[in-house]
């Protein structure tokens, strides 16, 4: 009797073992599934990280570029302000050289009339 309890407690677990195989490989499937979206995860994370670090390296650039493109235009500021300024002085010298030249113009036609 108790070999052939034992035979029936056996053939129990042999009818068992192709349904826990099944299992088996279903949760190994289930497993492999999540590894590839865990790494496809991990990728699209370090895509985003990639991107957004060469977003930052081209508004670096630009940056750089745009202050590259200030500088010159304060500089031409500069330089236009130094000539306006020639010009006034020169302007002021002219006005100064006609009021004098007017003056003496005067004096004389004062004389000679």
């Amino acid at each position: 009797n108790s070999v052939d309890e034992m035979k029936m407690v056996l053939d129990e677990h042999n009818e068992n073992i192709p349904v826990l195989k099944k299992n088996i490989e279903a949760l190994q499937h289930e497993l492999n599934a999540f590894e590839r979206v865990e790494q496809l995860r991990s990728k699209s994370i370090d895509f985003r990280r990639r991107y957004a670090w060469s977003k930052i390296t081209q508004m670096e650039r630009k940056l750089a570029e745009e202050r590259g493109k200030l500088a010159k235009y304060q500089d031409e500021k500069a330089k236009l302000i130094e000539q306006i300024s020639k010009l006034e002085k020169a302007r002021d010298d002219a006005k100064k050289q006609k009021d004098i030249f007017q003056g003496q113009h005067d004096e004389y036609m004062a004389k000679v009339t």
